[in-house]
C-alpha cells in the first residue's frame, strides 16, 4: 500500500538521522516488542497445554478440602491460579 511505502519511508528517515547510539536503542525495541508477542503466544499455548493438568489439580483441590487436609487459602490460591489460565 501507498500509505505504509510513505510510513516505512518516513521511519527509515528518521532512523537515518540519528547516532549510532540511538540507532541501537531503537533495534532494541523494536527486538522487545517482537519478544513480547513472542511471550505472550509461548504463555497461551503453555496455559492451554496445561488445561488439562490443572482440571485435575482442581478437582483434586475440591476433594482433599471436602476431607480436610486442604486449608482454605491454598483452595483459594488454586482457584485463582484456575481462574487466571482460563480468564
Amino acid at each position: 500500500m501507498q500509505t505504509d511505502s510513505i510510513s516505512e519511508q518516513r521511519l527509515l528517515e528518521k532512523i537515518r538521522q540519528l547516532p549510532p547510539e540511538k540507532v541501537l536503542l531503537v533495534e532494541n525495541f523494536i527486538d522487545s516488542l517482537d519478544q513480547q508477542d513472542t511471550d505472550h503466544s509461548l504463555t497461551f499455548a503453555a496455559a492451554k497445554l496445561s488445561e488439562p493438568v490443572l482440571l485435575k489439580i482442581w478437582d483434586k483441590g475440591l476433594v482433599i478440602k471436602k476431607l480436610g487436609r486442604l486449608e482454605e487459602p491454598d483452595l483459594q490460591a488454586l482457584q485463582n491460579l484456575f481462574l487466571a489460565i482460563l480468564g
